[in-house]
C-alpha cells in the first residue's frame, strides 16, 4: 500500500491544522505524540495545548522545532508568516502577513480560490468595476471607467482590477458570477477590509452626493442579546428585498452599494 505524503505547510491555512496533520503523519510512520515531544524537548501538554488552540505557536518555538521536521528556508518563511496572519492582534497586523502569504507560489497554486476571494475584495473599486461590467453602456476601457467612478482611483490601479477581473472571468459578459469562497479567516480579512473602505465613502457621500441620490440611516438603541437573531432575520429580509431591485445585465442605471450594519458599542463585563 502506497505511504501517505508528508503534509505540506502550504495545503494550509491554519498553522495549527498543518502541525495536527504533520503530527498525524508521524505517528503512522510509529512516532508517538510523546516521541516527537521529546525530540522536540517540550512537553506533551505544550504541543497539544497548541494544536488545540489553547496556546499560540511562537517564532522561536517554529525555528527550534525545524530541525527535526525537516522545514526548508522557505517553509520557515511560509510558516513565519502564517503565524503572523493567525496570532496577529489587529487588523492591519492580519493584512500585512496574508499580503506576505500570498506571494508564495506554492500556496497560491493550492489556494487559488482564497487569493481570488481576497483580491476581489481587497480593494473596493474591484467590486464595483465588476457591477458597472453589467451596464449596456459599459466600456472595457481604464479612462472611461476612472471617468464613471465617483471617487478617485489611479488609473494603473483601474488597469489592474481590469485584467486580474478578466482573467478570472468575472465581468458580466463572461457568463454567471463565479461564487467566491467564503468561509474563513483570509474571507473575515478580506471582508472586513472591503466594508471599511464602503463606510468610509459612505459617509463622504453626505458631503459629495446630493440628499435625493443616497439615503443614509442609523439607529443606535439598547437591545437584549436575545433578540439578536430576530434582528439578523429582519436585515437579512431587508437586503434579500434590496437585492431583487437589481438591474438585469444590459440596463442602464448606476453602481450603488447598500449596507446594513449592527454593531455593538458596549460590551459585557466578566
Amino acid at each position: 500500500m502506497k505511504r501517505a505524503a508528508k503534509p505540506s505547510p502550504y495545503d494550509f491555512k491554519d498553522y495549527r491544522e498543518y502541525l495536527a496533520a504533520l503530527i498525524s503523519w508521524y505517528k503512522i510512520k510509529g512516532i508517538s505524540m510523546r516521541g516527537i515531544a521529546s525530540k522536540l524537548d517540550v512537553s506533551v501538554a505544550l504541543v497539544s495545548s497548541i494544536i488545540q488552540g489553547r496556546r499560540n505557536l511562537t517564532a522561536e518555538q517554529l525555528h527550534s522545532w525545524s530541525s527535526y521536521f525537516e522545514w526548508n528556508v522557505s517553509e520557515i518563511s511560509f510558516l513565519e508568516k502564517l503565524l503572523h496572519f493567525q496570532n496577529g492582534e489587529d487588523r492591519d497586523q492580519k493584512e500585512l502577513a496574508f499580503r506576505k502569504i500570498v506571494k508564495f507560489k506554492k500556496y497560491k497554486e493550492r489556494s487559488t480560490q482564497e487569493v481570488v476571494t481576497w483580491r476581489y475584495l481587497e480593494k473596493w473599486y474591484v467590486v464595483v468595476i465588476r457591477e458597472m461590467s453589467a451596464m449596456k453602456d459599459f466600456v472595457e476601457n481604464p479612462d472611461w471607467i476612472r471617468k464613471k467612478l465617483k471617487y478617485p482611483v489611479a488609473i494603473e490601479e483601474i488597469r489592474k482590477a481590469l485584467s486580474f477581473l478578466i482573467e478570472n472571468k468575472l465581468l458580466a459578459r463572461q457568463g454567471d458570477f463565479l461564487h467566491l469562497d467564503c468561509h474563513g479567516g483570509v474571507y473575515k480579512l478580506a471582508l472586513a477590509s472591503f466594508h471599511n473602505q464602503m463606510l468610509e465613502r459612505a459617509s463622504d457621500s453626505i458631503y459629495k452626493t446630493q440628499t435625493e441620490e443616497r439615503h443614509i440611516l442609523g439607529h443606535t438603541f439598547r437591545i437584549s442579546r436575545k433578540k439578536m437573531s430576530a434582528l439578523k432575520k429582519i436585515m437579512d429580509r431587508a437586503l434579500d428585498e434590496i437585492s431583487q431591485l437589481g438591474e438585469d445585465v444590459g440596463s442602464e442605471g448606476e453602481v450603488y452599494h447598500v449596507a446594513l450594519t449592527a454593531a455593538p458599542m458596549t460590551k459585557k463585563e466578566g
